[in-house]
């Protein structure tokens, strides 16, 4: 079951992203830093519409994506990123993911007019994870280079919504 995240799944989420994001950033940080910043990026959703949306199985958090409006007026032609998504390791390859990702855009779509473009960024040496996006319809738009770390390129992966 695919649904918002409430305050307290955030304490399951943090674990999932911690394992999941190595060596990312914000979610490398000590655990209080970490959920800080998902309680952040929560309440920000609220307000907007967005914020993290769960996975849950067995009353579990499994898995969890991060929906950002970049343009909060919510009017056509706006655009929104799709981040952090991370699906615990032994739950992966059952279509959980794509799941969080449709649940996602099917949200998008019931609160934004047409030509909403939603984007992602993807490491561009993560080529499962960039088949997955393309399976979705993403599409490459963009690379940046040096985005994470030093040497390291990512796509910003892109699909218009109509």
């Amino acid at each position: 079951m695919i649904r918002t995240a409430a305050d307290e799944d955030l304490n399951q989420l943090v674990h999932i992203y911690r394992a999941s994001f190595e060596k990312h950033n914000i979610f490398q940080k000590v655990e209080e830093s970490v959920k800080e910043y998902m309680e952040s990026k929560q309440a920000q959703g609220r307000e907007g519409g967005g914020g993290f949306f769960v996975a849950v199985e067995d009353s579990k958090v499994v898995g969890g994506i991060l929906l950002e409006f970049v343009d909060v007026s919510r009017k056509a032609h706006a655009r929104v990123k799709l981040k952090h998504l991370a699906v615990q390791s032994d739950y992966r390859k059952r279509g959980i993911g794509s799941e969080l990702v449709q649940y996602v855009l099917d949200q998008i779509g019931q609160l934004m007019e047409k030509g909403l473009f939603t984007s992602v960024k993807v490491q561009a040496n993560t080529v499962d994870n960039i088949d997955f996006y393309r399976k979705l319809g993403f599409k490459q738009e963009a690379t940046l280079s040096d985005h994470y770390r030093l040497g390291e390129k990512c796509f910003i992966m892109g699909k218009l919504m109509r």
